[in-house]
Order: C-alpha cells, then sequence, then structure tokens
C-alpha cells in the first residue's frame, strides 16, 4: 500500500466495509463485521495483514457519517519536524556541527549528555540520529563489492585477526633532541567470535617488531589462539612470525590476495576507533605524544570498547569472550 497515496487507502478501507452497508440489523452487522475480522487481506502493495473487529467497525461508522474522504489518513501538521528537539538543543547541535563538523553524531550525543542537554535518554538517540544527520550534507552512496557469508569463529580464542591501521600525527623527539610531527600506526587484534580486543596499541613503525610486540601482549592477557589470522603485507609474512607461532602453537593464517574483505571484523573494529575515538579525541583534545595516545586509547578499550554492548553479538565483547 503507498501510504503516500489517502485516496488509495481510503478505497481499500471501503472495499473492506462495503459488504456491511446494506446491513441493518445489528447483530447481522456485528457478525459480519467479525467475519472480515477473521480474514487475512491482502494490501495493493503484496503484504498480508489482518484488522481487529473495532478497526472495522470504526471505519464503518466513520463512513456512514462523513464518506469516502473520511476514511483518508490525516496527515499531521508537523510531519518532517522533530517534536521532541527543542530551540535550546538545537542551538547546541549547530554550534557542535559548526565547530567541529567531522565530529560523528555518536560523539555529539555523547557530548549533549555530559553537558546534561540530553537527560535520561530523552530525545532518544534514535530521534538525535535521524535530526543530526539531516543536518549534514549528504553523502555519496558507495556501491558493494562481492557478496559475503557470515562467518564467525565457534568460541572465543578460536580465531584471532589483526591488521594495521594509520593512526594520527604526534609530535616525535628526535636523536638530535628536535621535535616534528610524525605518523602513527595502530596494530589490533581482535578475537573473532566475541570481537573482543585483545591487545592493540599504536607505535611510530609499522614493522614486524610492532606486529610481535602487540601478539605477545595480547597473548599475555588472553592465551594463545587457535589461529591468528592476518593479510599478506611484509611484516605478517614473516618467517619468524611464522616460527613464533609454531613454538606457542598457534597456526597463522592468510586470506587469498586481494581479498583484503576477508578480514571484515578487524576493519569494522578500525571504524570504530576512527568514529567513537580518535573523531571526538583528534577533534576535542589532540594528544601531543605517542605515550598520551596510548593512555588515552587503552582506557577508551577497557571501558568503551570491550564493556560496552555490541548489538552483532547482543552483549559486551568482555562479558562474551573474557
Amino acid at each position: 500500500m503507498n501510504e503516500k497515496d489517502p485516496m488509495q487507502l481510503a478505497l481499500f478501507r471501503f472495499g473492506l466495509i462495503s459488504p456491511l452497508l446494506p446491513l441493518t440489523e445489528e447483530g447481522k452487522l456485528k457478525e459480519k463485521i467479525q467475519e472480515q475480522a477473521d480474514r487475512i487481506w491482502t494490501l495493493p502493495d503484496g503484504r498480508l495483514r489482518k484488522f481487529g473487529f473495532s478497526t472495522i467497525e470504526a471505519w464503518y461508522y466513520a463512513y456512514k457519517r462523513g464518506g469516502l474522504d473520511v476514511l483518508k489518513d490525516k496527515q499531521r501538521h508537523d510531519k518532517g519536524t522533530y517534536r521532541a528537539i527543542n530551540e535550546p538543543l538545537i542551538s547546541e547541535i549547530e554550534v557542535i556541527l559548526n565547530k567541529h563538523p567531522k565530529l560523528s553524531s555518536a560523539n555529539i550525543i555523547e557530548l549533549l549528555v555530559e553537558k546534561k542537554i540530553v537527560v535520561d535518554s530523552f530525545p532518544s538517540d534514535t530521534t538525535l540520529y535521524r535530526y543530526i544527520r539531516s543536518q549534514r550534507p549528504p553523502k555519496t552512496q558507495q556501491t558493494c563489492g562481492k557478496e559475503r557469508r557470515a562467518f564467525e569463529a565457534p568460541h572465543a580464542g578460536s580465531l584471532w585477526q589483526t591488521d594495521i591501521m594509520y593512526g594520527p600525527h604526534v609530535t616525535f623527539r628526535t636523536k638530535a633532541h628536535r621535535y616534528q610531527q610524525k605518523q602513527t600506526y595502530l596494530v589490533a587484534i581482535i578475537d573473532d567470535h566475541s570481537r573482543l580486543c585483545c591487545h592493540a596499541e599504536f607505535y611510530l613503525e609499522q614493522t614486524l617488531a610492532s606486529v610481535i610486540d602487540t601478539f605477545k601482549k595480547a597473548c599475555q592477557k588472553r592465551g594463545v589462539p587457535e589461529r591468528f589470522y592476518c593479510d599478506h603485507g611484509q611484516v605478517f609474512i614473516s618467517s619468524q612470525l611464522s616460527r613464533i607461532g609454531a613454538v606457542i602453537g598457534s597456526v597463522i593464517l592468510h586470506p587469498q590476495v586481494r581479498d583484503a574483505a576477508a578480514k571484515g571484523k578487524i576493519e569494522r573494529f578500525f571504524k570504530t576507533v576512527r568514529d567513537s575515538f580518535l573523531n571526538k579525541l583528534m577533534n576535542l583534545d589532540p594528544p601531543k605524544t605517542l605515550e598520551l595516545l596510548n593512555q588515552k586509547f587503552a582506557s577508551w578499550i577497557e571501558t568503551s570498547y570491550n564493556n560496552k554492548h555490541h548489538s552483532g553479538i547482543g552483549q559486551s565483547p568482555c562479558r562474551n569472550g573474557c
């Protein structure tokens, strides 16, 4: 049914109540209304639906009083507006968007809660997301690539995924005691089953030493995984990493060449890091040093990521895999 066409809806309702119109005896009328209520109706858009006795009865008497027009749905006068969002809230969102246009919607909502502009989840996050999205320029749609079937390791510790993400620049002191800005690299390991971040850390170099250091710390925290999944980057195909896996009893796996999408969960983790951690941090309080960046990141991992409810698994990663 085309909900944008009130007349189409009115005609459908009229067709449903039309067998009732010739009836005059109250008993027969109620009997016929019940028959209509017991039927399954095919809507114009192909959906199947039943209607209650009271609904059909209300349509019958409405038609008797006012004719076909009364069977149309009344258009809300405030359609397209956000009744739960008042002027002070609109003004605050406008200030934040103007000052930090790249700040994610989730982080904007966090700021509104911290400032006590949003109290007791009113307005709801869903309403705020819709409003904030309406105030941003539209994004270009991207086409989907290769079709994927959902996969998940059978239990925590069965499979870990790792990869490296480009991080923000921080101030670095050289051997000549000069300060310069330098790129950081995030090496992260997550558990495929629970989405738990086993360990992740920013480094100044994307080297084998950085990967081994992260792998070592992850094993110290979470135990040794059965399988360790990484791509074909030079640091990951090192024979030294394979030897380490053989010694500790972890099989090193690699996806097919040019099949980066196979590591979907670690890529989704990196997106969460960018949107929920780096977006807010770099817009509001960018750290000056690598040490400070890692301190803030470690705190975010344990308080906001590992212990926060994830819709994909229906609980927090820590609860699912700790």
